[in-house]
């Protein structure tokens, strides 16, 4: 059997149409997208489905998009398998370069932002990524600290958990 005769025989099994697919075509779509899923994200790596990056969330959403289209016969099956490979494989040369050269990295990934200086609270730069006092306390509190005035340096990370160090208590 040609490589060509299987893909025919694999398409008549799971269907055409999103008009005329039936239960059992979308399930057998659902098992098969499933299994492709898990090669690539061990493709892609922890990295790529397992931070919470701009960069990572933007690949799960379309990743996760496409596989349900695909499922429900809304976008077709092996284009849309070859489009998430393109997808994931980018992904990873995409983390490469940002691994290489640090300006790909900020444009891709983004920069982390510093918060508090030396105890001090930059309200500016809070209020350009959007944190409150409110968010550093419950950082400070997560980190075992009683509340901001126990902060020595905090910053936004380029996923948006926030790093809080904690003062010296010879700075205290």
């Amino acid at each position: 059997m040609t490589l060509q005769e299987f893909l025919t025989d694999l398409q008549r099994y799971i269907g055409d149409d999103a008009d005329t697919i039936t239960w059992w075509q979308m399930s057998l779509r659902a098992m098969l997208l499933f299994l492709w899923g898990l090669v690539l994200v061990r493709i892609g790596g922890r990295r790529a489905f397992g931070r919470n990056s701009a960069f990572d969330i933007v690949l799960a959403v379309v990743i996760g998009s496409s596989i349900s289209r695909a499922i429900t016969a809304g976008a077709p099956f092996f284009p849309t398998i070859v489009a998430m490979t393109v997808l994931v494989g980018l992904h990873a040369v995409l983390t490469h370069l940002s691994f290489r050269w640090r300006l790909v990295g900020a444009l891709v990934k983004g920069r982390d932002t510093r918060l508090v200086r030396d105890g001090a609270l930059d309200w500016e730069a809070m209020r350009r990524t959007g944190i409150t006092e409110r968010d550093l306390r419950e950082a400070a509190h997560r980190r075992g600290l009683a509340g901001v005035d126990d902060i020595r340096d905090a910053y936004i990370e380029r996923s948006g958990d926030v790093t809080v160090i904690p003062k010296d208590r010879d700075d205290a």
